[in-house]
């Protein structure tokens, strides 16, 4: 189906922007493996259940980022879609003016 539309790719989960995002910045790379270490720091001084419990704080950090991102995803298409709304009512009403006018 590579006829489909973005909306359409959109829709049945063919197109997922966020699976298109390769963050290859030093910064990124380096913050990475900070947290990495800092994990193994943790590891090393916490009993195997107080490990546990904060990888599980972990994920629950990473659920609630993922779920910010997706609705600011949401909140960026849908201000998109508005703009241009906008932008081609402002072109309906130039026109409407040009043809009165």
């Amino acid at each position: 189906m590579a006829n489909n539309t973005l909306l359409e790719q959109l829709f049945r989960r063919e197109l997922c922007p966020q699976d298109e995002i390769s963050p290859y910045s030093d910064a990124y790379r380096q913050t990475a493996e900070a947290l990495g270490e800092r994990l193994d720091w943790w590891e090393d001084r916490l009993s195997p259940e107080e490990f546990v419990a904060l990888q599980e704080m972990q994920q629950l950090w990473i659920d609630r980022y993922d779920m910010e991102q997706s609705e600011t995803f949401r909140c960026g298409v849908t201000l998109g879609a508005l703009f241009l709304l906008e932008v081609l009512e402002g072109r309906e009403a130039l026109l409407h003016q040009r043809q009165l006018g």
